[in-house]
């Protein structure tokens, strides 16, 4: 345990940790417990926990992240890096200066001691004072971070009104070609999302996550409540899928995985409706969209702005910090880029 003044480091209880997050107005699905047991029983992954309570050890502040291994053996020093998102998050009192600074301190360690080359933190909230200025005093830098938000107290009809001509076109023509919406309940969903995602990693060429994260998923969240597996199916095939976040009324959408034949079909734009649809007449207050990418790149990133852009969301720029914890290995990984991404990309 460390001691800091009147706050130390502790390894709260579920129980705990689940009441802390109901005084806190910004918690979110990555700062659950439940993240932390994904992480846990997802190969390569080593969660990074922190909670900072008081000396009546009353928790006051949580920050999870993971340490990220793509590769083994020879290459791991240059695979390796360490993220997190939506923390660190706190109960602001007059010494929430020192409290974030004992967080972020102790994050660096630990992705350091885990052999992490750099860590990028991204916020799912407008970032405060208090969180800006602790990053800015250990110079992390910041960096954009774009995302699209859907406010559902505009209700219904006016979101529809809202979004662009192309995305309702998309929806009615999906409806016509009589695609059908299905959530899957139980643990075939895991082996249906991965045979998606998989092929559509590989048709773009991207890192892939490893299997055992989705069934961690699966395992530790669907019963509760917190996530769901929803497929869009022509005839007997499944074509396109997410797994969406509903916790905390925000449906935030995760992972998205498709064919070829769900652009073709409308597939995902009905996926996408279907799932705001759900959200307004469940009471969620808003559907975010995961991440936007931007216009200022050009290609598939563009393409992913303006798509999500299109279903006429509040854009937004919360922003991420990043720093580097091992220059060396950093600058040999970025200057040798082309190499890298074949040896994390198995190409």
């Amino acid at each position: 345990m460390i001691i800091i003044d009147e706050y130390h480091m502790v390894s709260p209880k579920e129980k705990e940790w689940n009441e802390f997050l109901i005084k806190v107005p910004n918690a979110n699905i990555f700062q659950t417990p439940e993240m932390k047991d994904v992480y846990e029983h997802t190969k390569g992954y080593e969660p990074i926990s922190i909670g900072i309570a008081n000396q009546n050890n009353e928790l006051l502040a949580i920050f999870l992240g993971v340490v990220i291994h793509v590769k083994s053996g020879l290459f791991r020093p240059f695979a390796t890096w360490s993220t997190a998102r939506g923390g660190p998050i706190y109960l602001n009192n007059n010494k929430s200066d020192l409290i974030l600074n004992l967080a972020v301190e102790h994050f660096e360690k630990c992705a350091r001691i885990k052999g992490s080359q750099y860590s990028r933190v991204y916020m799912l909230s407008n970032p405060d004072e208090n969180i800006i200025t602790n990053f800015d005093n250990k110079k992390w830098s910041r960096e954009d971070s774009f995302d699209f938000l859907l406010d559902f107290s505009l209700g219904k009809e006016e979101i529809w009104n809202n979004m662009n001509k192309s995305r309702r076109y998309g929806i009615r023509k999906g409806l016509k070609n009589k695609i059908l919406i299905e959530e899957i309940k139980d643990e075939s969903a895991v082996d249906i999302f991965y045979e998606l995602y998989s092929s559509m990693t590989k048709r773009n060429n991207l890192i892939r996550i490893d299997k055992s994260f989705f069934s961690a998923i699966f395992k530790y969240m669907v019963h509760k409540k917190y996530t769901k597996f929803v497929f869009a199916k022509n005839a007997d095939n499944y074509i396109s899928g997410i797994v969406i976040s509903t916790y905390n009324k925000s449906i935030y959408l995760w992972f998205a995985a498709n064919t070829k034949d769900a652009y073709r079909l409308h597939a995902n734009e009905l996926l996408y409706w279907h799932s705001i649809e759900e959200g307004i007449e469940n009471g969620y207050r808003l559907f975010d969209f995961g991440g936007a990418g931007s216009q200022k790149h050009g290609g598939k990133v563009k393409g992913i702005y303006n798509y999500k852009k299109d279903f006429g969301g509040n854009l937004v720029n919360y922003g991420r910090f990043k720093t580097v914890h091992d220059p060396i290995k950093y600058f040999i990984t970025n200057n040798m880029f082309p190499i890298y991404k074949r040896i994390v990309r198995g190409i």
